[in-house]
């Protein structure tokens, strides 16, 4: 029969294996944001392009490197996302070029800016509203304009424009510009934020106007991506009072879309620095308006959707970038031990005082049958069952335990001295040896 009482070793080996389980979790969750994003940004010099830039600077002030990488434009630089071996991270894209379908892996960080259609023409050229197209009108879309999903050819198309046959040149912003400042074409659709220095060149130009949509809300019920603008009268110079008046005009909107495994600390960082290029009014846009939580095409990522709610998580707020990521990833570490660790600790003390007293009560177990056989005078070896009671008394004289058990320990010794001074009685009048020797 066992009955001895051990310091309770189990505990700490429970413990350590539940902070080693708790520090092998927390090195698998350990995921520390990259030091570089590669964004597809549009054509060299574009407004998208610059925007790209303006977040850059606003990165590197953080440590954070944004390589942009240079695109024909918005379906390249979505094309150049969508492929993982294309090793872009984000890209600038617009309204109405994916679908949630088409691009599982991708999500938005919201949309940016308007980027409306811009019809520019010569003199009198442009027909009107229900009027056919005469095939002689050269037209001019971007390097883009071949592709059926191109939103200007669209719409031309929609108008009445027969692409197909008429004279259409593809050239891209600048040659478009060119051309039809020189009066080599007659029209260009140009899809471009107001910050274009294209648009702004050519809406200054004298002899060039810019066509309305007439019937914009048809073209944005057709097209839900798109947006009803109004350019008000004056706009672009008020001395000169160009334009004439007002133009209405339809817009999609450019977003910022990226990998979803994307690190969120480093999508926070990019939506302060969308904030502080985008959140300013505009010809367009009311103050605050831009970067909006807008799902479009593809669903908001989870870190864009909280910053909306409650801004940039608190330590990213107050600390330095990589300081904030270094203290967020130690939270991270310590959650999985504390997840373990506290229920154990919290544990030990009860499953220590189980241990105890389960021990106790073994010896006490072992104590009533050695009083019981001494009422019945059946006690067959005094001399072993004191040297029993005389190892129990050792083992509990040397136990290790905390200040809460040790009346537990004196309470166990003084009853296992009270049976062996009684056992001793017994052998002394004759009664326990007698009986337990008697034939």
């Amino acid at each position: 029969m066992t009955t001895g009482i051990k310091r309770p070793t189990v505990l700490w080996v429970l413990a350590g294996i539940a902070l080693l389980a708790a520090v092998m979790l927390a090195i698998w969750l350990f995921d520390p944001p990259q030091r570089r994003i590669r964004l597809a940004a549009g054509p060299v010099g574009s407004a998208e392009y610059r925007f790209a830039e303006r977040y850059s600077a606003i990165l590197e002030r953080e440590g954070v490197r944004l390589e942009l990488v240079s695109t024909r434009g918005t379906l390249e630089s979505l094309a150049r996302l969508q492929d993982r071996e294309g090793h872009v991270d984000a890209a600038l894209i617009e309204g109405g070029s994916t679908t949630t379908a088409k691009s599982p892996g991708l999500v938005s960080l919201g949309t940016l800016y308007y980027r409306p259609v811009w019809v520019f023409y010569r003199g009198d050229r442009m027909p009107r509203p229900g009027q056919s197209w005469p095939r002689t009108l050269r037209i001019a879309l971007g390097a883009e304009g071949g592709d059926s999903a191109n939103l200007s050819r669209r719409l031309l198309i929609e108008s009445g424009a027969d692409l197909a046959t008429g004279d259409l040149h593809l050239l891209d912003r600048q040659a478009a510009v060119d051309s039809i400042l020189a009066g080599t074409i007659d029209i260009a659709a140009i899809v471009a934020p107001w910050e274009s220095s294209s648009i702004q060149q050519l809406l200054r130009a004298d002899s060039i106007h810019v066509a309305g949509f007439e019937r914009a809300e048809a073209r944005v019920a057709l097209h839900p991506e798109l947006t009803k603008l109004m350019l008000p009268e004056g706009v672009v110079d008020l001395a000169r009072n160009v334009p004439e008046h007002d133009v209405v005009l339809v817009a999609s909107k450019m977003s910022l879309a990226a990998h979803r495994s994307l690190h969120p600390a480093l999508q926070y960082l990019l939506l302060d620095a969308l904030s502080e290029v985008h959140g300013r009014a505009g010809v367009f846009e009311r103050a605050g308006q831009f970067p909006a939580p807008e799902p479009g095409d593809l669903p908001l990522s989870k870190a864009t959707v909280s910053y909306h709610k409650s801004g940039t998580p608190f330590l990213q707020r107050h600390l330095p970038f990589w300081v904030a990521a270094v203290l967020t990833q130690v939270g991270l570490l310590l959650i999985p031990i504390l997840g373990i660790a506290y229920p154990v600790l919290q544990g030990a003390p009860a499953l220590y005082a189980t241990l105890m007293q389960h021990r106790v009560s073994r010896v006490y177990s072992y104590l009533k049958s050695v009083e019981g056989e001494l009422a019945e005078g059946t006690v067959k070896d005094p001399v072993a069952v004191i040297a029993k009671l005389d190892e129990l008394d050792s083992r509990a004289r040397k136990l290790h335990t905390t200040a809460a058990y040790m009346s537990m320990v004196y309470t166990l010794r003084a009853h296992i001295q009270l049976i062996r001074d009684r056992l001793l009685r017994s052998m002394a009048a004759g009664d326990g040896s007698g009986d337990s020797h008697a034939p």
